[in-house]
């Protein structure tokens, strides 16, 4: 594990996870510690080749030792070893058999077989790495089925890895969960509070087709990293999204900035560190990474964030540019607000505001009628009118327009104005503190409520 840790040059540790996470999985306060050794025993070699050759010598502390044998059955799990040597290439292999471990609490963790190659130049410049995990479950709370893991990395004159790596999960089973709040999608009831499945019914939360790739381009003293996750399908308690999709890219960014961070990041010592010391070093790393994107030319683009609901897909593309401004208004708002330039093309199917309309309308007749399934006709009436509203507030008032059964807007902000469709959005103006409201009688008088506006034709 460590070993694909390094072919993917991360500068994460296992000793990043929360006490309260380790305290509850006695597993990953054994990968903590194992991570913790590992990084001080490896953080100074950067030949890659020695870095691999070293692997069949490096050994765990002697209690360490014994806590990896009683989980994995092996001293050194995925060791890396030598496997073949070609005319081009050094070849690197380890296995781990599959696995039960049952801690004190009763909590069990199964996993295996696991297997991880890796193919290096014989000038530890080029690596391809390819991993596979058959399975993985968590005392049937969680598991997931058919892993795996490749890469594809090349280093750059900077000495840091560029490349593309992919990790691929086939399903996911989250069978205890707990939803953040109540509420209902088309004629599903999603409740909060619900821990696991209900007796005799499927798994609580499952996800198939798991993708994340992450590829990191070198051109310069510049690079781009770009960022691909896709989920095939989401389904729980008889809600299913259909497909969901983001793909996203830090472009022109000032390269110069990962070397200095990967160069810190060898020196730290995460073992004796608080949880304070280590939020305090990831913020500082975010905000250096977003002052490598204050750079002519850099911009955080979305080339895609899409989901689907019956056959329905809602999609966002755009661009932001942070160019404009300096590191030292980083954390000013204002200066956000008149530097920041941005552009989104944004794509609602009518169908889906049809779907979230009749689920409002239903949950207002219900309460009415004190719960009462309401009558079909009242619900039709209800979620016309409501569909009719938010056609009539977007298209009506200019911020979007109507396209072949889409809600289609234009948004972006250029010198601090906001445009939606073209038209100036304007911000409510702030309260101003200590200044007493006006009195009832200075208010004007109620105005009767406009009729809910038809819904246009599309263009």
């Amino acid at each position: 594990m460590a070993s694909a840790l390094l072919a993917l040059n991360t500068t994460a540790h296992a000793g990043d996870v929360p006490e309260s996470v380790t305290d509850a999985f006695p597993v990953l306060t054994v990968l903590q510690k194992a991570g913790d050794e590992y990084s001080k025993a490896f953080r100074d070699q950067h030949d890659t080749i020695k870095a691999l050759d070293a692997q069949a010598r490096f050994e765990y502390s002697p209690a360490l030792q014994e806590q990896l044998l009683a989980i994995f059955g092996s001293t050194n799990p995925l060791r890396l070893l030598r496997s073949g040597v070609t005319q081009t290439e050094i070849q690197y292999s380890a296995s781990l058999k599959p696995f039960t471990y049952k801690a004190k609490d009763d909590s069990t963790v199964s996993a295996g077989p696991m297997a991880l190659k890796v193919a290096v130049d014989k000038h530890g410049r080029r690596m391809k790495v390819n991993g596979t995990l058959a399975s993985f479950e968590a005392s049937n709370e969680f598991s997931m089925k058919d892993v795996r893991l490749s890469a594809d990395l090349a280093k750059a004159v900077d000495q840091l890895w560029y490349g593309v790596a992919q990790l691929q999960v086939g399903s996911m089973l989250f069978n205890a969960w707990s939803a953040s709040a109540n509420f209902k999608v088309g004629d599903k009831d999603v409740v909060a509070g619900t821990v696991g499945a209900p007796e005799g019914t499927a798994e609580a939360l499952r996800v198939d087709g798991t993708m994340l790739k992450v590829a990191m381009r070198h051109h310069g003293k510049l690079a781009d990293i770009g960022y691909d996750f896709g989920i095939k399908s989401i389904a729980t308690q008889g809600f299913a999204l259909e497909r969901l999709h983001m793909a996203m890219r830090f472009q022109n960014m000032d390269a110069s900035v990962f070397k200095e961070i990967q160069k810190d990041a060898d020196k730290l010592d995460v073992s004796a560190m608080s949880e304070q010391q280590k939020t305090e070093i990831g913020m500082n790393y975010i905000r250096r990474f977003g002052a490598a994107m204050l750079h002519p030319g850099a911009a955080f683009v979305f080339d895609d964030i899409s989901g689907s609901y019956h056959g329905a897909t809602t999609s966002v593309k755009g661009r932001i540019s942070f160019d404009k401004l300096k590191e030292s208004e980083l954390g000013d708002p204002v200066a956000w607000k008149n530097k920041l330039a941005l552009q989104f093309e944004v794509r609602f199917p009518m169908a889906i505001v049809d779907e979230i309309c009749r689920s409002f309308a239903e949950q207002q007749l219900k309460a009415q009628a004190n719960g009462a399934e309401p009558d079909p006709k009242e619900l039709d009436k209800l979620t016309r009118n409501f569909s009719a509203a938010v056609v009539g507030k977007g298209v009506g008032e200019g911020f979007a327009k109507l396209v072949n059964h889409e809600l289609r807007t234009t948004i972006v902000m250029r010198n601090g104005v906001l445009t939606a469709n073209g038209k100036v959005w304007e911000a409510p103006a702030p309260v101003v503190t200590g200044q007493p409201p006006a009195p009832p009688e200075a208010l004007p008088a109620p105005e009767a409520a406009p009729a809910a506006p038809a819904v246009p034709a599309a263009q």
